[in-house]
């Protein structure tokens, strides 16, 4: 029992330790910087699911949607496995009513556990396509089930908008200590309304050491736009998508921070 007291207080002061660091670099909340209209911001922000929350098979998940006015309907809500496959589709054909809301709630049931072939994994993420084949947005990651492995983004917060210039602070946690010796990319992009990579797109770090638990990122001067998306992406040699021949796999794992708007300026309209 003290011993899993140990690990627990542990993660607590690891978790206080990186938030403190950070906290210097993370810009002011946009209601206090100036009042924006973002209604000629394109895209979808996602800020339900939460980064990193804890869902069981089943669950009632919730997922809210900041959609320019221009989108009325949604061709496919679903749940995917970043950097690998859709799994499950909620809805296709979704009628936006009424028009023009600065959010919507949707509520849908996740699949039973064993259903669809899901099992537990810590990289699940809500995905949105605005018509066939065109990918839209992300959420962040999240868990379902009770995986063992999997980062778990902290920040930044949910529903944020940044300008260049500004600092976000990203943290995440290993909390089974399974990356302290890996590398990887951290990227920064959106999905364009062609199913492709935005123009930036930035590698901002590359060979970045898991183990620092954060990362600051200067937001450059890039396209306005929702749903913005910090990916942290690796290889390593794991069973979590099943073995060959016995011998586990080398597999690309993607965690996704909450998603966020990058706009320029501080007038009332972009």
């Amino acid at each position: 029992m003290m011993k899993f007291k140990s690990h627990i207080f542990a993660l607590f002061f690891l978790v206080l330790s990186i938030t403190i660091s950070c906290i210097h670099s993370t810009p002011v909340g946009l209601s206090t910087r100036c009042v924006k209209d973002l209604s000629n911001v394109r895209g979808i922000l996602i800020t339900s699911p939460v980064s990193g929350h804890n869902y069981e098979f089943g669950d009632e998940i919730e997922i809210i949607i900041h959609p320019d006015p221009s989108v009325k309907v949604i061709y496919e809500l679903n749940l995917q496995i970043a950097a690998e496959r859709t799994v499950y589709v909620f809805e296709r054909n979704i009628t936006l009513t009424p028009p023009g809301q600065e959010y919507y709630v949707l509520k849908y049931n996740l699949p039973k556990k064993g259903e669809y072939n899901l099992t537990d994994d810590a990289r699940y993420h809500i995905g949105i396509f605005d018509s066939e084949g065109e990918f839209i947005a992300a959420s962040g990651t999240f868990n379902i089930g009770c995986p063992k492995f999997g980062l778990t983004m902290l920040s930044p917060p949910v529903n944020q908008t940044y300008h260049p210039g500004d600092e976000i602070c990203v943290t995440w946690s290993d909390k089974f200590d399974l990356y302290q010796d890996i590398k990887a990319i951290i990227h920064l992009f959106y999905y364009n309304e062609k199913n492709e990579i935005s123009e930036p797109p930035l590698d901002v770090f590359v060979d970045y050491e898991l183990s620092k638990g954060e990362a600051t990122i200067k937001v450059p001067d890039f396209p306005n736009h929702r749903n913005y998306v910090i990916i942290i992406g690796f290889n390593r040699t794991s069973d979590i998508d099943g073995t060959v021949d016995g011998k586990p796999q080398v597999v690309l794992e993607h965690y996704i921070a909450n998603t966020f708007n990058i706009v320029s300026g501080c007038t009332d309209a972009y």
